[in-house]
């Protein structure tokens, strides 16, 4: 007997899942000013519709393009404003997917609201989104996510995400984040700054990928990276090497420093712990533990 397999469904384009919607409370000025909104798109091109009506069509290209918009009568106040960014062709018809989103600057561009959800080739979203977004569902699909500024309380990772790089920081709100263990397998770059709110303890052992590490500022009080080898990586965009661990400025003690130097495998990063509560006291064999393992301790005299 031949046993012919049924056949796959074929994945069809979903042109209401490739739309990016926001909202803003802006109420004067150009918003997305200096440069503040960068859209990028892998068709070259994108189209944003915004509050009032219109559209304005992009061409990135393969990079990005800011996009702005001047706020006038009716719309000067600090009621929601809603629009949205389409992936099109040349000729502005919707085709594609969008590559990247930013929000760079919450003085000129603040959001308040983000559906981002469906975007199924969206790698980098950025956003330093002030106060008034209060809420974020998170695209799994996101590779790059950086939130600042901000004014909810939690994030959720869901199973499956790809996500490489999670990046919250300045938030005095921010107390929550759930299901970091669904990007144990891809997660290389962790940073949780100044999120005096979070006092969680972070637990990122065998988070295989993991090279980089910065609580600077926050309120944490146990971070555990048990196997985790944290390796310096040079970037020319930063025009610095990006690698090892940032603890300064935390409430990390004696006791929970050592730990982590414990718990790292070998590497050759960075382990900065200048002005964390337990730096004073940590001796010289507390750091020849971490420098045994090929890791320079920074900002510490014992």
């Amino acid at each position: 007997m031949i046993v012919i397999p049924s056949a796959k469904p074929r994945l069809t384009y979903n042109p209401r899942a490739e739309i990016a919607e926001f909202g803003t409370k802006r109420s004067s000025g150009t918003f997305g000013a200096i440069g503040s909104f960068q859209v990028g798109s892998y068709t070259g091109w994108f189209k944003v519709n915004w509050w009032d009506g219109t559209s304005t069509l992009y061409n990135p290209g393969i990079g990005v393009s800011s996009a702005s918009k001047a706020i006038s009568a009716p719309y000067n106040t600090t009621a929601e404003k809603r629009f949205s960014i389409i992936p099109t062709n040349s000729s502005g018809v919707q085709i594609g997917q969008l590559s990247s989103i930013a929000f760079g600057n919450s003085g000129f561009s603040p959001i308040s609201y983000v559906d981002v959800i469906g975007l199924s080739k969206l790698e980098t979203f950025a956003c330093d989104a002030g106060a008034n977004l209060t809420s974020y569902l998170h695209n799994g699909r996101i590779k790059y996510l950086s939130l600042s500024n901000t004014g909810f309380t939690s994030i959720s990772i869901p199973p499956g995400s790809l996500t490489q790089r999670i990046i919250i920081g300045s938030s005095t709100s921010f107390t929550t984040l759930n299901g970091l263990d669904n990007v144990k397998n891809t997660l290389q770059e962790f940073s949780l700054t100044s999120c005096t709110s979070f006092t969680s303890a972070i637990n990122l052992s065998n988070f295989l990928a993991l090279y980089h590490i910065d609580i600077n500022g926050g309120s944490i009080t146990s971070l555990r990276a048990q196997n985790c080898t944290l390796n310096a990586q040079y970037y020319s965009s930063y025009n610095t090497f990006l690698g090892g661990a940032k603890l300064s400025g935390t409430l990390l003690d004696r006791t929970a420093i050592v730990q982590f130097f414990n718990d790292l495998a070998n590497g050759n990063g960075y382990l900065n712990v200048s002005g964390a509560v337990g730096a004073p006291d940590l001796t010289a064999s507390d750091i020849l533990i971490a420098t045994n393992k090929g890791y320079t301790v920074l900002n510490i005299a014992p």
